[in-house]
């Protein structure tokens, strides 16, 4: 690579940036190499060369390198550098061990070798930090027997008393060797489940609490006294997991009902989601919540009202009528809302009337549904396709199926797909040809046992026309079409992907070498979200981030997916999961982990990318590990708690 072209690739282990002075030039190849998964001898010997670099940064990209590439047979080439005399070089060398044992059984001799080797050198390791990681990777290795979950459940519990690197990293160590395998024993020991509710009540940092609670109801460990110890935290991320974890516990319908009336939203949140999982509500309490000052929480008491209330009481079926009957400018700005009302109206209308229930309330259901289906913005259209089905009002779901925006007709699709009238092939074959990959998709799987002879064609003819394209979103649309084509004994194969150009254009190479990155998100609703890009960790998504971040593309584009205490995901020019940008991107999992705030890349499998974001709102460490982290939020968190589906980015600038 030419100097003028150099990139400088010092990398601050953990989320790091780029600094001075390492060969530019070979850490250029290592990523490179790793950026192609290294398919070739040529490549991967690239890689394992910098693993004997003088250099301690190269020999951490390098090593990282080989974990990503999640080989076992790779392992013995990651294991040497676990005695590096770098602790930056040994952390990378312990979680590249667990990367490459991702796809494993844990009966191959190789895991166990990684699993040995880990173990021998926790023994040995002098650095508290790496010490963590290495009790981290222990808890994600594969096991195939219940003997070896014992095995590294007493070595994990050894750590719970020590410092806070080593505590962390034996609490997610034992949250994973409980929550991974659903087919080994389960049960945290009595030992070790009292261990960690001490930890729950005394744990030396919050974050480490909250996964210890976590592991005991993983491990079917949790009581009430642990839970109700929870429930008593002053950190509001502890008190939100006791609702949902305690929940089955005798105490859990007290602290639902308790958590109703939480200062913080994200806790009223959950308790409604609890309370929405049973057979009956109280309806009083919920229906206060309709007012909440928070949207999601508002929402989602809607969306709970459309079960039964305890005790026999009345719904209130005409509250929920009423906000979904809304119109003017009041239904537009209130859509959300509106939308939740009539999903529940129309569920509660229909659960009545399949008793022979019928409810006088629910003389208007079918009406209110017809007027969302008419209704702006599309959203609102999109979203009443569900309660129109409900109703079963097939005349109105066949006029939303030719509705101008392709994600309203997708919804209307799947709904006339679950009434299995094969009159409705026509409006599928027709989606056929639209340009949009998830209404192609969802017309594809709904033709899938039909018996139209025209579908087959039809079929073909978008295969045919997808398959042109070389475009690597368009693989499941592709294999949709397959596989409804195969069910019908006609057999095509989906094309491999198109080749990928190198991550980093010249502009993206000056930036990554001048200085930190952070990118500005203007929100159209008012407020701004200000990221700070992890160029060390993931330098290849930063780069494609910062190239279409530049280019405007990200400009006007919508958060489409919102899940309160979990994700909202935006950045799809079709407000869909299936609309992205080409080609895909390869997945740069690492050391950081998916804690509140921090954002990653959407994907559909590994290595399938498209450049789609989701911003963290609360600690989803479930997410590690197989889902990239390339920015956190530094400013603007207040903002992002209160997005609603549909906001959307005015602006994103690069700084």
């Amino acid at each position: 690579m030419p100097n003028a072209q150099c990139l400088t690739l010092a990398v601050v282990l953990g989320i790091g940036h780029w600094a001075l002075g390492i060969d530019d030039d070979q850490v250029y190849g290592i990523l490179l190499a790793e950026d192609g998964r290294a398919p070739t001898a040529e490549s991967l010997q690239t890689i394992i060369t910098g693993t004997g670099s003088s250099d301690p940064a190269v020999r951490a990209v390098a090593v990282r390198a080989l974990g990503r590439l999640e080989r076992l047979g790779l392992a013995d080439s990651i294991t040497p550098l676990l005695e590096d005399s770098d602790p930056g070089v040994r952390r990378e060398a312990a979680n590249a061990l667990g990367q490459a044992t991702l796809e494993a059984t844990g009966s191959e001799p190789a895991c166990l070798a990684v699993a040995a080797a880990l173990t021998d050198r926790l023994a040995l390791e002098g650095d508290a930090a790496v010490r963590g990681v290495i009790l981290r990777t222990l808890g994600r290795l594969p096991h195939a027997d219940a003997a070896r979950v014992r095995a590294t459940e007493e070595a994990l519990v050894e750590y719970l008393n020590r410092s806070l690197e080593e505590q962390d990293g034996a609490v997610r160590g034992l949250n994973r060797l409980f929550a991974r395998r659903p087919d080994v024993e389960r049960r945290l020991s009595p030992e070790v489940a009292a261990a960690l509710g001490d930890v729950v009540r005394g744990g030396r940092d919050a974050r480490t609490r909250r996964v210890a609670l976590q592991t005991l109801a993983a491990g079917a460990a949790l009581d009430d006294a642990v839970a109700d110890a929870a429930w008593r935290n002053t950190d509001w991320e502890t008190r939100r997991l006791a609702v949902p974890l305690g929940a089955d516990l005798a105490g859990g319908a007290r602290r639902a009902r308790q958590a109703l009336t939480d200062a913080s939203p994200q806790v009223r949140f959950e308790a409604v989601r609890a309370i929405g999982q049973r057979n009956q509500i109280p309806c009083g309490p919920v229906t206060a919540l309709v007012n909440d000052p928070d949207p999601h929480v508002a929402r989602r008491a809607l969306q709970t009202l459309a079960l039964p209330c305890e005790g026999g009481s009345l719904q209130p079926l005409d509250i929920l009528a009423g906000i979904a009957a809304r119109d003017g400018e009041h239904a537009r700005k209130d859509w959300r809302l509106a939308a939740a009302a009539l999903g529940s109206y129309a569920s509660a209308c229909a659960t009545a009337q399949a008793s022979a229930r019928p409810s006088s309330s629910c003389q208007r259901a079918r009406d209110v549904a017809r007027l969302h289906a008419r209704g702006e913005p599309w959203q609102l259209r999109m979203h009443s396709a569900q309660p129109v089905g409900s109703v079963g009002d097939r005349d109105t779901l066949r006029r939303l199926s030719r509705d101008p925006h392709p994600n309203v007709r997708t919804a209307a699709i799947e709904q006339l797909a679950a009434m299995k009238n094969d009159a409705d092939a026509d409006v599928m074959i027709a989606a056929l040809s639209a340009a949009d990959y998830q209404l192609v998709l969802t017309a594809a799987r709904a033709l899938k046992g039909r018996t139209r002879p025209d579908a087959v064609s039809a079929l073909r003819a978008a295969f045919d026309r997808l398959s042109a394209k070389k475009s690597d979103t368009a693989r499941d649309p592709l294999t949709a079409i397959r596989d409804t084509l195969s069910a019908g004994g006609v057999d095509v194969t989906v094309p491999s992907s198109a080749p990928k150009a190198a991550p980093f254009g010249e502009r993206e190479l000056a930036d990554l070498r001048a200085r930190p990155l952070r990118a500005i998100i203007t929100m159209e609703s008012g407020g701004t979200i200000e990221l700070e890009l992890v160029t060390g960790e993931a330098p290849a998504t930063v780069a494609r981030f910062v190239r279409l971040a530049r280019k405007g593309v990200y400009d006007g584009l919508t958060f489409h997916r919102v899940e309160p205490n979990f994700v909202i995901q935006g950045g799809s020019p079709g407000a869909n999961e299936y609309a992205g940008h080409d080609p895909y991107l390869r997945d740069e999992v690492g050391l950081v982990s998916h804690e509140r705030g921090t954002v990653g890349i959407s994907t559909r499998g590994h290595d399938t990318g498209d450049a789609q974001i989701f911003v963290n709102l609360v600690d989803n460490f479930r997410l590690d590990h197989r889902y990239t982290v390339f920015a956190r939020v530094v400013r603007g968190m207040q903002v992002v708690d209160q997005v609603v589906e549909g906001d959307a980015m005015a602006r994103v600038v690069i700084r």
